[in-house]
């Protein structure tokens, strides 16, 4: 009986020992579950980070594109202001340029003018001069004053000081 008991005893340890085998084995299932779930959550949190970190980029990348959108139409438009203000004073330049030119066209023909109509009146006050020579070389000496060559000098003399205008006929 005695070997009986211990049989028994010695069975009822080795079931203790599976027992003890089986619960440990449990509670190490539980603990690489729980280890395997303390993973998951882990790889959950960093995907979370770095979407969040993505999304924190995107808007800074989102910013970033409009202020130098807006940096560039900044700088866009003022070179476009620069570009019509030397347009215009180009334009300005050009305009000036051509009523200068104008001017001094205008003022060459009237100089052209003035010296001809000079001309003229002085060849036709040579020609009358000329005629009343020759009407007073054929007419006798009693002819009066106003028409002799001396009279005739005196009015060349004050046409030509008044500027080409006649005093009056002789």
């Amino acid at each position: 009986d005695r070997l009986q008991a211990q049989l028994q005893a010695f069975e009822a340890k080795l079931e203790e020992t599976e027992k003890a085998k089986e619960e440990e084995r449990k509670r190490q299932e539980e603990r690489q579950a729980e280890k395997e779930k303390q993973k998951e959550r882990e790889k959950e949190r960093e995907k979370d980070l770095l979407e969040e970190e993505r999304k924190r980029w995107e808007k800074e990348k989102v910013e970033e594109d409009a202020k130098r959108r807006e940096n560039d139409r900044k700088i866009w438009e003022e070179e476009e202001k620069q570009r019509r203000s030397e347009q215009e004073k180009a334009w300005r330049d050009e305009q000036k340029k051509m009523m200068e030119e104008q001017q001094q066209e205008m003022k060459a023909a009237i100089m052209r003018e003035m010296k001809e109509m000079k001309e003229r009146e002085m060849k036709d006050l040579k020609e009358m001069m000329a005629a009343q020579i020759s009407t007073l070389s054929q007419a006798p000496p009693s002819v009066s004053a106003r028409g002799s060559a001396s009279f005739i000098e005196e009015e060349l003399r004050g046409m030509h000081e008044e500027g080409g205008t006649q005093r009056g006929t002789p």
